[in-house]
């Protein structure tokens, strides 16, 4: 059922994709021309690091994340999912799963259709390589679980809260609780970071590292903090999060 549930999220974004990613290719190819005119013959002078050009993506990306998430929250009050006969648990993972794969595909196809574009148009530029770029995916994947999983849970709460209390309120409520929690997962892979820190020499010798650039007490303490706001989740979605009452067939 798991599967089924993110086949139909699949089926029901293809028109997305068909607008979508047509539009970021005339859009970056204007901008790849543009910067020829800007740049002049000083592009051959220019050379982009990983860390600029995952800077300049995540800009973009911040709002697929943040219009996916939204999209996300929708399938929470849809009777056409909340009357599945799935657990909250499966149903969760399934729409988490598929607003991760989502964020990640158009993350991709925003990097490569660029890489693509650019390399044709600004030829003297040179490039972040393949092993930066799988670099750069590994980080997107990172934020887009943690910026997923925080928004979510900030989301199941405020939706709770206020169908019974603060509805009017609902939008500045969403926006303090999202602050909240992303304040306490910043500040648990702190102390993560400061037990790395007395505990290792160079914590980026560290296997840990090597594998998802962050130590082991630091990964540890990202895991526990989304563990507990993926829990919160699924128990709000479970106890108290209500379907729309509308009649819309299954």
């Amino acid at each position: 059922m798991g599967f089924k549930i993110f086949r139909q999220l699949f089926h029901e974004h293809l028109k997305q994709y068909l607008i979508g990613f047509p539009i970021i290719v005339i859009a970056e190819t204007i901008l790849a021309y543009r910067l020829v005119v800007f740049l002049g013959d000083s592009q051959k002078e220019i050379t982009v690091s990983a860390t600029a050009f995952l800077g300049f993506l995540l800009v973009f990306m911040f709002f697929f994340s943040v219009m996916e998430n939204i999209s996300a929250m929708k399938v929470w009050q849809n009777p056409r999912y909340r009357l599945l006969p799935v657990s909250s648990t499966k149903l969760y993972f399934s729409v988490m799963g598929f607003a991760v794969f989502n964020q990640v595909l158009y993350f991709a196809f925003l990097a490569l259709s660029w890489l693509g574009i650019a390399n044709s148009v600004l030829t003297e530029i040179t490039w972040p390589g393949m092993g930066d770029f799988f670099d750069i995916i590994r980080t997107v994947f990172v934020f887009s679980v943690s910026f997923s999983v925080i928004w979510q849970a900030a989301g199941l709460l405020t939706m709770t809260i206020a169908q019974n209390f603060f509805s009017k309120l609902r939008p500045l409520m969403g926006i303090i609780i999202f602050i909240a929690l992303m304040f306490a997962d910043a500040g648990i892979s702190h102390l993560g970071e400061l037990m790395d820190g007395v505990i290792f020499k160079d914590v980026s010798q560290t296997f840990f590292y090597s594998l998802v650039g962050r130590g082991p007490f630091a990964l540890l303490a990202v895991l526990v903090g989304l563990g507990v706001e993926i829990a919160l989740g699924i128990y709000v979605l479970k106890h108290f999060a209500e379907a729309e009452r509308r009649n819309e067939h299954v």
